[in-house]
């Protein structure tokens, strides 16, 4: 049995298997993919730097910092929680699988133990990023945030977390 709160599991549903659309099944993808998000967030960040005539390596050695212990923080949690994905886990569940989208049958029965669900390293990461950015380009404070939102939407629409 895969344990969740009831409030949870709604969510989880929603998101994943009701509120689907061709668009979403696109864009979603994407904003889990973490190389355009890294560049566009690198780029804006060197554009700040150069801009308010900070240091590059500075900017970028904050940035690294950031995220590496974000990333590794996120892994102990991982590890300790060891939750299984929901594509491994739950009926229903809709999840990319060699770039094609496919559905866990009704009566699907759970395929691991452990897991590496939770917490998400892509939103939390996503959300380093945004504090960094936050820092170096002080006009971006509220539309950076979009960027960790979307990707922690992308992964439960994705079945990953």
């Amino acid at each position: 049995m895969f344990n969740l709160a009831p409030w949870d599991r709604t969510l989880f549903e929603l998101i994943n298997q009701s509120w689907r659309h061709p668009l979403l099944d696109v864009l979603m993808p994407l904003l889990s993919n973490p190389f355009p998000l890294w560049t566009a967030g690198g780029l804006a960040l060197l554009w700040s730097a150069w801009k308010r005539k900070l240091p590059v390596l500075a900017a970028l050695a904050c940035i690294a910092i950031t995220v590496g212990i974000t990333d590794f923080g996120t892994g102990l949690i991982k590890e300790a929680m060891g939750r299984v994905r929901p594509n491994h886990a739950l009926e229903s569940t809709y999840y990319r699988s060699q770039g094609e989208w496919t559905q866990r049958p009704e009566h699907f029965v759970r395929t691991r133990e452990r897991g590496d669900s939770y917490p998400s390293a892509h939103a939390a990461n996503s959300m380093a990023l945004a504090a960094a950015v936050m820092v170096f380009w002080a006009g971006s404070r509220y539309w950076v945030l979009l960027l960790p939102l979307g990707v922690g939407y992308s992964r439960v629409y994705l079945g990953k977390h």
